[in-house]
């Protein structure tokens, strides 16, 4: 059958065209002869892709190795591995790169997000060595504004794994939405699966009533699947509204911190930052951090774009 091809954007801006029907013939190095057909899933939610190798029945006895090489080698260097995405597979492009100096956080919410996310995946090996499960579910509250989603940006750019990004209209399906997410994860593992607005599906089953989506988190975050390599992390506004067998148990959020309205120290930050290139922008910084008392992290960046819009 004569190949189709599709392209797929496999790095921001970058293209390439692979077979997504059809067959093809191959000659080994040592001369043997495969041909490999790759044909659309069919059948009740098929969305994948079937893959079969054929030899010469003289040389069948070697298929099976060949086959879990190939296989192995699939898993390794899939496109999307390390890669930024949504849910559906697609990717997201890396905005202006943001570090941790973006974000106006203590030094002990700084260690703690570092301890709880970035260590666990670069001592992947030890935990292993120690049977210490390589997993991970921080869950952060806080007003609106103050940083949560920041902080998913900023490990999206220096986590080294792969960063699945999902919000409440990904999850459209319900449980059949959070197990294809968690699967896509373990898939491309090490993963960090960053959830925004979890209060928005994982609610309080006492005031809610217990959800087909709520049941299948549970279940994923602390079930029969090997979440090894794993990293959940997940936002909120309203605590309390989340249901108490997330966020109160260990193994599913393992930790649960808060991200508060910015002190002083942090709101100078947050406009010496984005005042630094402008003459005469210490003058008024002690009266910048004076009236921004109470402000979330977000409003004081708007403070900061109104002084330079006021000035222009």
């Amino acid at each position: 059958r004569s190949p189709t091809y599709s392209r797929f954007e496999v790095r921001p801006g970058q293209f390439f065209s692979f077979m997504v029907e059809g067959s093809m013939f191959y000659q080994l190095p040592d001369n043997r002869r495969r041909i490999l057909f790759v044909e659309p899933e069919r059948g009740l939610g098929g969305c994948g892709t079937v893959v079969t190798l054929v030899a010469h029945r003289d040389d069948a006895s070697q298929l099976p190795q060949e086959w879990k090489k190939l296989r192995h080698w699939m898993k390794q260097h899939h496109y999307l591995k390390g890669q930024v995405i949504r849910s559906s597979g697609r990717l997201i492009g890396k905005s202006e790169r943001v570090d941790w100096d973006d974000i106006a956080l203590s030094d002990e919410l700084h260690q703690r997000l570092k301890r709880n996310i970035v260590d666990v995946l670069d001592r992947r090996d030890l935990f292993r060595q120690n049977g210490i499960p390589q997993k991970r579910g921080i869950l952060l509250y806080g007003p609106p504004g103050t940083g949560k989603t920041m902080i998913g940006k900023v490990l999206s750019h220096n986590a080294r794994a792969t960063f699945i990004w999902v919000t409440v209209a990904d999850l459209a399906n319900g449980a059949i939405s959070i197990r294809h997410v968690f699967s896509m994860a373990r898939r491309l593992g090490p993963s960090i699966l960053f959830f925004e607005d979890l209060d928005l599906f994982a609610g309080n089953r006492d005031w809610f009533g217990r959800t087909e989506a709520l049941g299948e988190l549970l279940s994923q975050m602390d079930g029969l699947e090997k979440n090894d390599g794993l990293i959940v992390v997940a936002t909120t506004n309203d605590l309390e509204a989340i249901e108490p067998a997330l966020k109160d148990r260990p193994s599913r959020f393992d930790a649960v911190l808060n991200i508060p309205l910015p002190e002083a120290s942090a709101r100078r930050q947050i406009l010496e930052k984005h005042l630094d290139r402008f003459t005469g922008a210490e003058k008024i910084m002690d009266d910048g951090v004076a009236a921004t008392e109470g402000f979330s992290g977000a409003q004081v960046r708007e403070v900061a774009i109104l002084i330079v819009q006021a000035a222009i």
